[in-house]
């Protein structure tokens, strides 16, 4: 990332306040004002000199002693990788808190734990300039969603907003975990180290947090494309009733960003039909081979007694299992049509992605939701999603400790993301089909 592109994200994050800040980005230099203190910030020591030398400096400045070259000469000798800055000694990872005792990091933070024997040494602090450049260099315009409603006054440093404290603000003010090592150490290892360290964390401090290598985690709703457009054109009196269950469950999905405790609320939905599903398709079976038909004599009731004796007398409606309770939900309340519109208002690669793709954790059926017919379409969802509700609530090793098709925290997190879009619009269609209108 050069000076122009550095500039540019500058300005993709402080556009909405760049009348209020006085905000001014030359070949050289950036500077803004927040409560009357002008603060700049210098491409390379030249500028800073050439500024001094025109008179642009005010007689009273707070300003960054960094540069931007002497940043960009750090950054050339770091490896960054996803969010994460590792060099020759050092290895800094973007820490997300999961609990309210982490939102007051004070209390950890700025707190070296030294490992005398292996030569390493842990700190938690906020983000180093060097991360929020990474974090920069990954931010898209098409994707970043400007927020006008950022008030300067609620900053965590409010009075110091050096241009590297400013974007630690606008980025939600990012905490990391460094390590750093005398000797030179495989990144595998310094994360099982990190590891190691964050549980210790939460059992000596009640505080619960955990890397994040995914730019959605740390910016949430400030990242487009990731959650369904607001629709306030299409908001009215409700002209159905709701089934308050599945609200429920609904909502629950969305009151967490846990990519499983997104997908388990959402198969709540389906499963919330499971039973009654499996039901009907044995009273049409069972109309079927006795030759029912609304011009016959036997009526629906009487199968009904059939069935409910069945069930009392031979368990029979535990015996199908689950994957057909699915199948069968499904193919009574989605259709393959409205699933896709619904995932492409965001997510139009995600169509092509689940064509394409197993699940990689569950080994879950790809589904050509365009393409297929309507009984291949069902059983490949069916068998995606159910594979994939297996691989969340199971977690049995073998002898070796390892772990086959089963969901791995963390490690699998972005896989399981891809899946959500699928089954929000799932029960989304689920919720509509099967309400009452008012």
């Amino acid at each position: 990332m050069d000076w122009k592109e550095f500039t540019s994200k500058i300005n993709l994050l402080l556009k909405p306040y760049k009348d209020e800040t006085d905000l001014k980005l030359t070949n050289d230099l950036i500077s803004y004002d927040v409560y009357g203190e002008k603060f700049f910030f210098f491409k390379n020591e030249e500028a800073r000199a050439k500024a001094k030398e025109n008179n642009i400096l005010p007689d009273r400045i707070i300003y960054d002693t960094d540069v931007f070259d002497e940043l960009q000469d750090r950054i050339n000798n770091s490896i960054l990788k996803g969010l994460s800055v590792e060099t020759k000694n050092s290895y800094e990872v973007v820490l997300l808190g999961l609990n309210r005792s982490i939102n007051n990091m004070n209390n950890i933070t700025y707190k070296s734990v030294l490992d005398k024997d292996n030569g390493i040494t842990y700190e938690i602090k906020k983000a180093s300039f060097e991360m929020i450049y990474n974090i920069l260099s990954l931010l898209e315009s098409d994707t970043y969603a400007w927020m006008s409603w950022i008030n300067f006054k609620e900053f965590p440093e409010k009075f110091t907003l050096t241009l590297d404290n400013l974007l630690r603000n606008l980025l939600n003010w990012p905490y990391t975990i460094t390590i750093k090592h005398i000797n030179p150490m495989d990144t595998g290892i310094l994360n099982k180290y990190i590891d190691s360290f964050i549980f210790d964390v939460a059992y000596n401090c009640e505080a619960y947090m955990r890397t994040t290598n995914n730019l959605e985690d740390l910016l949430g709703p400030k990242l487009t494309g990731k959650v369904k457009k607001l629709r306030l054109n299409e908001l009215d009196a409700p002209k159905r009733k709701y089934n308050k269950h599945l609200v429920n469950y609904y909502i629950q999905y969305g009151s967490t960003k846990d990519p499983m405790n997104q997908f388990i609320a959402l198969y709540h939905v389906m499963e919330y039909f499971f039973n009654l599903e499996y039901d009907n398709d044995l009273r049409k079976y069972i109309g079927s081979v006795l030759g029912i038909s609304d011009e016959t004599s036997v009526k629906d009731d009487n199968i009904d007694k059939i069935v409910e004796t069945l069930k009392s007398n031979y368990n029979i409606s535990k015996s199908g299992t689950e994957n057909k309770k699915l199948r069968l939900t499904l193919k009574s309340y989605v259709t393959a049509n409205e699933l896709c519109k619904s995932i492409e208002l965001n997510h139009k690669d995600l169509i092509n992605y689940y064509k394409n793709n197993e699940v990689p954790f569950s080994k879950g059926s790809r589904v050509n939701l365009k393409g297929d017919t309507k009984e291949n379409i069902i059983n490949n969802l069916a068998n995606r999603i159910y594979k994939t509700r297996l691989s969340l609530v199971h977690s049995k090793a073998d002898y070796k400790g390892e772990l086959e098709e089963v969901y791995i925290p963390f490690k699998d997190e972005e896989a399981l993301r891809k899946e959500i879009p699928l089954m929000r619009a799932i029960a989304e269609e689920i919720i509509i089909n099967t309400a009452e209108e008012i």
